[in-house]
């Protein structure tokens, strides 16, 4: 059965205007509309998610924070793309992206989602440089070394492009990550416990680049059980028992 073509959300022209501030006249970049999650365990069908609605604007640094087990994992993987919804609607900027095919998520991934992950993710053996020249090699741009050594330089890097991520700190592994999530210039950035692996000063530093960023009018979503977090949110959501919580 052919796979549908992304479709535009119900009056989304009407929703578009483009203020920075992420207000509520600002564009939807990210929307769930009734999405719950079930998992198969054995004969029991497991609810991560539970008809969790939520709206996501252009410019808006959200802070999603929830306990262990909560359903912040699956909210994450339905968010990126990494996963579907059992039930309900997901759109990306307007697009309803519920039903697409993994070549079509993995696209729009690409070009519009940026991520920032707990355990960082870069490849060991490329230096930081060629880590965040990657998204643009799969993306099939030509200017990658160019886009790439400039967003790293922006994050303070600029003398560390040709180590290794065993040759760097904590802090500038994950600087390297935040480059990588911001190369391709995506509409959202999400980072999930982006302070998890780091100490308490490092983490810190973490956060203000994500505010700076924010403050530069990037969508930043943050995902995390860390109440210390909401203090740079604009806006903050809970979640738990797979329930969200505003």
């Amino acid at each position: 059965m052919k796979t549908p073509a992304p479709k535009e959300g119900k009056g989304e022209s009407e929703r578009s205007s483009t203020s920075r501030a992420g207000g509520s006249g600002s564009k939807e970049v990210l929307r769930l509309d009734e999405v719950s999650k079930i998992y198969k365990m054995g004969t029991v069908d497991v609810k991560a998610l539970d008809r969790a609605n939520l709206v996501i604007r252009k410019g808006e640094l959200v802070v999603i924070i929830g306990p262990s087990g909560s359903g912040k994992s699956t909210l994450l993987h339905i968010m990126g793309l990494l996963d579907t919804p059992t039930k309900g609607h997901r759109y990306i900027d307007g697009i309803d992206t519920t039903n697409i095919n993994e070549a079509q998520q993995a696209r729009i991934r690409g070009h519009k989602i940026g991520f920032v992950f707990q355990r960082f993710n870069l490849i060991p053996s490329l230096t930081a440089l060629q880590n965040v020249e990657l998204p643009i090699i799969l993306c099939g741009s030509c200017e990658r070394n160019g886009k790439a050594r400039k967003t790293l330089e922006s994050l303070g890097m600029s003398n560390r492009l040709d180590h290794y991520p065993s040759q760097l700190s904590g802090g500038q592994v994950q600087r390297v990550a935040i480059a990588r999530a911001l190369v391709n210039e995506p509409e959202i950035i999400l980072a999930d416990e982006p302070t998890g692996n780091l100490d308490s000063k490092t983490g810190k530093e973490v956060l203000e680049i994500l505010s700076d960023l924010h403050k530069q009018g990037r969508t930043i979503i943050i995902i995390t059980h860390d109440e210390s977090i909401t203090r740079i949110a604009q806006r903050v959501v809970r979640i738990n028992d797979g329930h969200i919580e505003e």
